[in-house]
């Protein structure tokens, strides 16, 4: 059963679409960790096996892709930032200097 806050009619009726909030609430001791897996997919794509190598590899390659990408993104990001404090520090030292 579907509801947000005892309101069953506040969740969409035809129960199709791309959004979902799940709530897990965990007890994890100190210095331990733990790990929620969640695969979603139409019931029409149900996979064979849900988790399992495959499952594993391919979440590795896409980590592995993610992590790439936002590396790129954070040396330019970083780039910008360094030229910035340059553009400062030249600012400042030709007016307070000259």
């Amino acid at each position: 059963m579907i509801f947000i806050a005892g309101q069953k009619d506040a969740v969409n009726s035809r129960q199709v679409g791309t959004k979902a909030a799940p709530h897990y609430v965990l007890t994890v001791a100190g210095g331990q960790s733990a790990q929620v897996r969640v695969r979603l997919y139409c019931s029409k794509e149900q996979p064979k096996q849900s988790f399992g190598s495959a499952f594993d590899e391919t979440f590795q390659r896409r980590k592995q892709e993610a992590d790439e990408f936002y590396s790129r993104v954070c040396q330019l990001q970083n780039q910008k930032i360094c030229a910035r404090a340059c553009q400062f520090c030249v600012n400042f030292v030709f007016c307070n200097f000259l």
